[in-house]
C-alpha cells in the first residue's frame, strides 16, 4: 500500500513540475497567453504558486497589462516569500507606467527585504541616474558593485558611474569609470563616444581620437563622430584629415550645417573660391540663416567684393 502511495504522490508531483516548467517555457518562448492559461492551473498547488504567480505577472506585464500584473504580484506577495523579487518587478511595472513615486517606493522596498540584493541597488541606481539625483545613483550603483559578480552587469554599472560622474562634471571619475566598463565590455559604442566627447571638451585631443575612431569601427556611418574626428584634427592643425571627416560626415549626412560651414571655411582659408561657393550654397540650401551668420564672418570677408559671392549673399 505504502509502495502505491509514494508511487503516486511522486507521479503527481511530476505532472506539477511539468506544467509549470512548461508555463515557464511559453513564458520565455513569448507566448504570454498560453504561459497565463497553463500557470493559471498551477496557482492552487502550494509548491508551485509563488512562481506561477510571478510568471503570470511578467506575463501580463509583456502583455502590456500593466494593471492585472499589478495583481497577482501583490498576490505574490501576500505569500511573504522572495519579497525583494516581487517589490522589484513591481517596480519595472511602475516604470512602464510612468509613476516615478511608486516605482522608486518598490525599489526601496526590494532592497529593504534583501540587503544583498545587488540588481535591486543598480535598478535603484538607475532611477536615479534617470531622474538627476547624481549622488543617490553613484551610492547605489557602488553597493550594486559589492554584491553583483557577473561581468556584464558589471559593465553596466560602471557606465552608470560615468555618466553620473560626467553630469556632475567630474572628467577624472567619470574617465577612471569608462575605462573600467570597457576592460570588461568592449563592444559598448557609447562608452567609446562619451569617452571622445570628454577628452574633446578637456582639449585632450589625441585620447579623444582614439575613442572616436574606436566609435566609428562599431558605427561606421554615424556622422557626428567623423564630424567630431574632423574638429579634432582641426585643433590639431591637421586640415587635410580635417576636410577628410568633414566630407565623410556629409556622406553619411548630406545636409549637416557644420560640416557645411566647417568646409566652406576650410575653402576660404584657402582661397579656392570655387569649392567654398559649393559648400556656401548646400548651406544656404539647408539653412537660409546662416546667410546673415556668413556675412558676419572675419574669414569671409576677403570675398566681400566678389560678385558670386554677394550674388549668393543675396
Amino acid at each position: 500500500m505504502k509502495k502505491v502511495f509514494f508511487l503516486f504522490f511522486f507521479i503527481t508531483a511530476s505532472l506539477f513540475a511539468s506544467a509549470f516548467d512548461e508555463g515557464v517555457k511559453l513564458y520565455e518562448g513569448g507566448k504570454y497567453k498560453d504561459a497565463i492559461k497553463v500557470l493559471l492551473k498551477e496557482i492552487n498547488h502550494k509548491e508551485n504558486k509563488f512562481y506561477s504567480l510571478i510568471y503570470i505577472a511578467k506575463s501580463y506585464k509583456e502583455l502590456g497589462e500593466y494593471r492585472k500584473a499589478l495583481v497577482y504580484y501583490r498576490k505574490a506577495a501576500k505569500l511573504n516569500k522572495s519579497l525583494h523579487i516581487v517589490y522589484n518587478d513591481m517596480a519595472l511595472v511602475y516604470k512602464a507606467l510612468n509613476n516615478s513615486k511608486k516605482r522608486e517606493y518598490y525599489l526601496k522596498k526590494a532592497v529593504s527585504a534583501k540587503s544583498d540584493f545587488g540588481l535591486g541597488y543598480y535598478n535603484l541606481a538607475n532611477f536615479y541616474l534617470e531622474t538627476k539625483k547624481f549622488k543617490k545613483a553613484i551610492n547605489n550603483y557602488n553597493k550594486a558593485a559589492q554584491y553583483l559578480t557577473d561581468n556584464n552587469i558589471k559593465a553596466k554599472i560602471y557606465v552608470g558611474l560615468g555618466n553620473a560622474y560626467q553630469s556632475m562634471n567630474m572628467f577624472s571619475d567619470a574617465v577612471l569609470n569608462y575605462e573600467k566598463s570597457l576592460k570588461l565590455d568592449k563592444s559598448n559604442s557609447k562608452v567609446y563616444w562619451n569617452l571622445g566627447v570628454l577628452y574633446f571638451n578637456n582639449r585632450d585631443y589625441k585620447n579623444a581620437l582614439k575613442n572616436f575612431h574606436s566609435f566609428v569601427k562599431i558605427n561606421s556611418t554615424f556622422p557626428d563622430a567623423y564630424y567630431y574626428i574632423g574638429n579634432c584634427y582641426r585643433a590639431m592643425s591637421d586640415y587635410g584629415f580635417m576636410e577628410k571627416n568633414y566630407k565623410l560626415t556629409l556622406k553619411y549626412n548630406p545636409s549637416h550645417i557644420n560640416a557645411l560651414h566647417g568646409l566652406a571655411e576650410y575653402y576660404a582659408l584657402k582661397n579656392n573660391k570655387k569649392e567654398m561657393i559649393k559648400y556656401l550654397k548646400k548651406l544656404f540650401y539647408v539653412d537660409k540663416k546662416y546667410k546673415r551668420i556668413i556675412i558676419n564672418e572675419k574669414i569671409f570677408k576677403k570675398f566681400k567684393n566678389d560678385k558670386e559671392f554677394k550674388e549668393l549673399l543675396k
